[in-house]
C-alpha cells in the first residue's frame, strides 16, 4: 500500500495491533507548496514478532496473491514455457528484494 508522510518513515512501526513494513522511501516535493514530503510502500502483519521466513512469504503474497498464482508460474516456468523466463526472473528479482527488507528488519 503506498503512504505518504511528512517525515522518513522507520523501517518498521508497531501499531493498530500489527507490524507495519515500511520500504521504497522517496523524498518528492508538493508542486502547490515546494514543501517536502515521503512516499513509500507500507506492508502489514498481523504478527508482531515475525521471523525472517514469516516476512518474505508476507512480501511474496502481497505481490501474489491469488490462491496457485505463485506456483503455476513456477510451474509453467519449469517445464519450459518461453514466455515465463521474464516473468520468472521479475519473481526471483523481488524474492531477493524480500529477503533483503527480511534481513533488515530481523537485524534490528
Amino acid at each position: 500500500m503506498k503512504v505518504q508522510a511528512d517525515n522518513i518513515p522507520p523501517l518498521t512501526l508497531f501499531l493498530q495491533g500489527g507490524l507495519f513494513i515500511n520500504y521504497n522511501v522517496e523524498k518528492k516535493t508538493r508542486q502547490d507548496n515546494n514543501k517536502d514530503y515521503y512516499e513509500y510502500d507500507s506492508l502489514f502483519m498481523t504478527n508482531i514478532f515475525p521471523n525472517r521466513g514469516d516476512i518474505i512469504n508476507a512480501f511474496m503474497l502481497d505481490k501474489y496473491p491469488e490462491p496457485g498464482q505463485e506456483i503455476a508460474m513456477l510451474n509453467n516456468y519449469n517445464i519450459g514455457k518461453t514466455e515465463y523466463v521474464d516473468i520468472y526472473n521479475e519473481y526471483q528479482e523481488y524474492r531477493n528484494f524480500a529477503k533483503g527488507i527480511a534481513d533488515q528488519v530481523i537485524s534490528q
